[in-house]
């Protein structure tokens, strides 16, 4: 992941009008091995605390004010603004509204969500949450329609330009566990906080028999044998164009 591909001018988007907006690749790229970077590098004329940052998309109980969102109100974590994912993709929720996204580009609706700079022990901590890989995996994807907020509007020239070279990890379910009851489903493109306050079961007051309480309980056995959490990453793949 430490390699930094030069983009063809062609899949940029051109910086038009009063907002910062910005396409990061079009659906040419999608399953390309266009993009592996996974380090962003900001100066120090940036008033960064730290040099190198892993970007990330979240979509759901992550995003601002949701359950989750304490994972991101750290000081490794900045927000960076709002956007929606460049192809088309499947989200649905489980019956404890648990929001997921499916492997399946060119299926469901373009999703809106926040993007984040984190540091590497904000990045840990959330594959630790999210399960990888397991649960889910973490892949790339282009997003579209970068909409800077709050400090970053003040570094937007170089914050765009180092956001030109990488794409956004996001969380999905693995292809495995995708199966057509998911693809039958009502596809959201939006995980509206409303209906996240009036329907999410938070993990503690699941069934054991959910799939989210089964990895916790498989993890416990791999920790008393020596074994690393399933929560840590085996490996990482490029999703271009959750």
């Amino acid at each position: 992941h430490g390699h930094s591909n030069h983009i063809p001018a062609s899949f940029a988007q051109p910086r038009t009008g009063p907002k910062q907006t910005i396409q990061l690749c079009s659906d040419l790229c999608l399953f390309q091995p266009t993009i592996r970077t996974r380090m962003v590098v900001f100066q120090p004329s940036m008033g960064a605390t730290m040099s190198a940052l892993n970007v990330v998309f979240v979509y759901g109980t992550l995003k601002r004010g949701l359950y989750n969102s304490k994972y991101l109100q750290t000081a490794g974590a900045t927000l960076i603004g709002e956007a929606k994912t460049s192809t088309k993709l499947p989200m649905i929720t489980d019956e404890y509204y648990v929001p997921y996204l499916l492997k399946a580009p060119g299926v469901g609706k373009k999703i809106k969500g926040e993007v984040y700079a984190v540091n590497n022990e904000v990045m840990d901590k959330l594959d630790e949450l999210e399960g990888v890989p397991t649960y889910y995996t973490r892949e790339r994807v282009p997003i579209e329609g970068l909409e800077l907020v709050g400090a970053s509007q003040k570094h937007s020239d170089k914050l765009l330009q180092h956001l030109d070279l990488v794409m956004p990890w996001v969380y999905m379910m693995p292809e495995e566990r995708v199966t057509e009851h998911h693809l039958a489903q009502e596809f959201m493109h939006n995980y509206e906080p409303a209906q996240h306050f009036k329907n999410y079961v938070p993990r503690s007051h699941r069934a054991t028999t959910h799939v989210s309480m089964t990895l916790k309980q498989n993890n416990l056995v791999h920790t008393s044998l020596g074994l690393p959490p399933l929560g840590t990453p085996k490996s990482t793949s490029h999703f271009a164009s959750h």
